[in-house]
């Protein structure tokens, strides 16, 4: 369907205009046809606007202002106030009968429309959609119930007591994440006193064994939006309450029987694990923790730490190597996943050690760095940095007209991210020895000088043909300059790192990121420093190449300094800035 031409556009506008604000008014000889009508209709919304190519097409704008401010609004909600009992009604007579099958779709239908509505907002402004689903309602849900008025996010959010169709309950908490990130209210608050057994039926959902994993990811990443936008949805699942066992001047927590990080922890715990738990719920999973350490949720936190072989657990996957597979989608979204959940480990990891002071650091937080340290575990994620380039060269080499997966390249990026959170922690002076980097381990920081060095060369060529790249040599430069000015005593190789730098500076000819650019240039002059200090002799033709880049920087700085009004020749080097202890975390 090409839905720029203007045929089809005109069509478009007509039949949401003139025929969804007013086709449930309409006498229909079967009742039936009122349903397949308003399911066509929503049907040509969600094809506009999932299978239009560009995003800011007239069209698009067109049926997101409809959906979102104009007569769409009544019309779409009215299919979502259909509630739960009716549904569980109409499918547990005959889920194969007509009019069941035109209801239930049309739900979902309705779920996934109203979704992509509010992805496709631009502005920052409420919408009369919003208004809606923020108001009562009561008048809307009561007439198309025929029940005590109830506000529709209840009635939204009771569908998680549907059973038989699991694609229902899950639209529904999509729909309700998305409200929680985009619509200033409280979902708290509008699910009233219906919302502790709304809560119950969506962790027995996410403890059971047999339920559908979409579901479970969808109830996880619920909670995980919920952290930075609705503290009340929050607390209640995560369910923690003051310890009656603590000991005297001191607060301690623990989880209740209702906490949904129970069932978080065992997709980590190796005794307890869901058999058929995929690499993406653990992501979700992980990523939820990742999310109360960022916001340094004391309570929750608190209550997590003194779980079982808590870190043993969550730390497991920084043990073992991961195998990144980009031969096919389904296996590179796989292998992205494994990137993400190690990357999130990281950021936890680096987190706790930045945040808690260093005598109150759990005990097994620092048996488990001790032993990644002894089973070569900086060596190996340092090197799975370059190996991630060679995936990346291989998968052009076989198949040109395949691009990498965009899913993976983030997940790379991530990884960099996550390593560098957590190396430059380590390298801090009063972590040094937690971490086994201090000073008495050279072998380990050369290890991971000389890996970083030669992933960043990696990245820098592959920059040419993958721009996306040159952000993960940024990350990778950023963090080997902050390594080298911390441990500024290194005395080997000096020569050599110096002569893999000027081959770094030789692939910029396709213009680099000034952030690297400066990094690189900045590891450069702290080579050159050491180099001088320790009176080694440079070899002519790294004089030659040294000469010949400074000349060139100088060139353009004059051009820059002539075109622009204001230019800045010496870009500072990067501040530490996971470090400190006081500080916000980036």
């Amino acid at each position: 369907l090409k839905i720029e031409t203007r045929c089809v556009s005109d069509m478009v506008v007509f039949a949401l205009r003139e025929v969804l604000t007013c086709c449930h008014k309409w006498r229909y000889r079967v009742a039936e046809d009122r349903d397949k009508m308003c399911y066509k209709l929503l049907q040509l919304c969600h094809k506009v606007l999932t299978f239009s190519e560009n995003s800011k097409s007239k069209v698009v704008l067109f049926v997101t202002h409809f959906l979102l401010h104009s007569g769409g609004v009544k019309a779409v909600l009215s299919r979502l106030c259909v509630g739960v009992d009716t549904v569980n009604e109409l499918t547990s007579l005959d889920y194969s009968t007509v009019n069941s099958t035109s209801v239930v779709e049309t739900l979902k239908l309705a779920f996934q429309v109203i979704d992509l509505a509010l992805l496709h907002k631009k502005d920052q402004s409420n919408t009369p959609l919003e208004k809606a689903l923020a108001t009562f309602s009561g008048s809307l849900t009561s007439a198309c119930t025929g029940k005590e008025s109830i506000h529709i996010v209840t009635t939204i959010a009771s569908y998680c007591f549907h059973h038989i169709d699991p694609c229902i309950p899950t639209w529904a908490t999509n729909l309700l994440k998305r409200l929680a990130q985009v619509v200033p209210m409280s979902l708290f608050a509008c699910l009233g006193q219906d919302a502790v057994p709304i809560r119950d039926a969506y962790v027995r959902r996410l403890s059971s064994s047999v339920e559908d994993i979409e579901l479970k990811v969808a109830i996880l990443e619920l909670i995980t939006k919920s952290v930075d936008s609705q503290p009340g949805l929050l607390d209640l699942f995560l369910s923690v309450k003051a310890s009656d066992r603590s000991k005297p001047g001191e607060t301690g927590y623990v989880l209740d029987q209702e906490s949904c990080l129970h069932s978080t922890l065992k997709l980590f715990n190796p005794d307890k694990q869901v058999p058929h738990s995929t690499p993406r719920l653990q992501y979700t999973a992980v990523a939820l923790l990742a999310a109360l350490w960022k916001v340094r949720h004391d309570a929750a936190l608190c209550a997590v730490r003194t779980q079982r072989d808590f870190w043993r657990s969550i730390t497991k996957r920084l043990f073992s190597h991961v195998h990144v597979d980009a031969s096919e989608n389904i296996k590179a979204e796989s292998s992205a996943y494994e990137l993400d959940i190690s990357s999130q480990v990281m950021q936890i990891v680096a987190m706790e050690m930045y945040y808690v002071v260093s005598d109150k650091v759990d005990k097994d937080l620092i048996d488990v760095l001790k032993d990644f340290s002894k089973a070569g575990g900086y060596r190996t994620w340092t090197k799975h940095l370059e190996s991630l380039v060679t995936c990346t060269d291989s998968l052009t080499t076989t198949s040109k007209t395949t691009p990498l997966s965009p899913v993976l390249v983030e997940a790379q990026l991530s990884l960099a991210r996550g390593w560098k959170s957590l190396l430059v922690v380590g390298s801090m002076d009063h972590l040094e020895s937690v971490f086994q980097l201090s000073s008495s381990n050279a072998n380990t920081r050369m290890d991971i000088l000389d890996g970083l060095l030669q992933a960043l060369e990696s990245q820098v060529k592959a920059g040419a043909e993958h721009p996306k790249s040159l952000t993960i040599a940024t990350e990778l430069s950023a963090l080997y300059l902050i390594l080298m000015r911390k441990w500024s005593s290194f005395k080997e190789d000096t020569v050599s790192r110096l002569g893999t730098i000027l081959q770094l500076i030789e692939h910029f000819s396709f213009v680099p990121t000034v952030q690297l650019q400066s990094h690189i240039y900045s590891s450069l002059l702290l080579l050159i420093r050491a180099a001088r200090q320790k009176e080694d002799h440079l070899e002519p033709r790294f004089l030659l190449s040294l000469i010949r880049h400074v000349n060139v920087c100088l060139q353009d700085h004059h051009h820059n300094t002539r075109t622009a009004p204001f230019h800045f020749c010496l870009i500072p080097t990067p501040r530490l800035q996971n470090g400190g202890g006081s500080g916000s975390w980036p």
